[in-house]
């Protein structure tokens, strides 16, 4: 008996497409059957801010920020915001 362990890149979804080619293929050389499959899907990018970066003093508690997670843009001083612009 052999245990073969096999590892594809294909598009996410083809998971039971892919297993039922290589069952077919392999029922050629003798009984076979499939034991596990894992469909690992790619991992989207994660950003994280904590400080000053995002605006949030050092000292405050967790609980003051008000996004928690996003960053946060200080105001300009002295100024006021532009007037919209028209094309």
């Amino acid at each position: 008996m052999l245990q073969i362990i096999v590892s594809i890149d294909a598009p996410a979804g083809l998971a039971q497409a892919v297993k039922e080619a290589l069952a077919s293929y392999l029922d050629l050389f003798g009984r076979s059957r499939v034991v596990e499959v894992n469909e690992i899907l790619p991992q989207q990018l994660r950003l994280s801010c904590s400080g000053a970066i995002c605006g949030i003093p050092p000292d405050a508690p967790e609980s003051s920020s008000p996004r928690k997670g996003r960053p946060q843009i200080p105001a300009a001083s002295g100024s006021s915001p532009a007037p919209p612009h028209r094309a």
